[in-house]
């Protein structure tokens, strides 16, 4: 094997055991959100799958800014995510991410299996980290509106920097 087919074959490997790695570490995470209910108590409950459309067409409608010569793009998944949170338990949004963004990626932008492999893996970490800052803030701050706006606020600048 040639010396380019190596290092090749060796940054495909790499990439495999980042995903598998992020992938663990999202599966470690998400047994230590113990909270089994919606964060809005009495509120409406959103059904998994309706949430995962929402991530999907999140995904869908990128947003593309460009400033001087760079162009820069955004999702609006946070949206979703912080109706997840008021009104979905941590695995349903975690399944309904999940779920929505391999269906998008896989057919609409019809990513290579490591890329998806990889995104499915960090946007996953990034959901189950932002529930579980979401619930340790809410509970910390109370478990009223205020607890859920600082606990979203919270989830969501961590998220952001996980994405980063």
């Amino acid at each position: 094997m040639t010396d380019v087919a190596t290092r090749r074959q060796n940054g495909t490997l790499r990439v495999w055991l980042l995903s598998a790695a992020i992938a663990l570490a999202a599966a470690a995470v998400l047994p230590l959100v113990s909270h089994d209910r919606p964060a809005l108590p009495g509120g409406p409950a959103i059904p998994w799958w309706l949430l995962a459309v929402a991530f999907g067409l999140a995904e869908v409608f990128v947003m593309h800014l460009r400033i001087a010569r760079h162009a820069h793009s955004f999702t609006l998944g946070e949206l979703p995510l912080v109706v997840g949170l008021a009104l979905a338990t941590p695995v349903q949004i975690v399944l309904a991410q999940a779920v929505g963004l391999a269906v998008v990626l896989a057919w609409h932008r019809r990513q290579k299996p490591i890329r998806l492999a990889f995104n499915i893996a960090q946007r996953t970490l990034w959901a189950v980290l932002a529930v579980a800052v979401f619930a340790g803030v809410r509970d910390i701050a109370g478990g009223g509106w205020v607890g859920i706006w600082v606990g979203a606020f919270a989830a969501m600048l961590l998220a952001d920097l996980v994405a980063a």
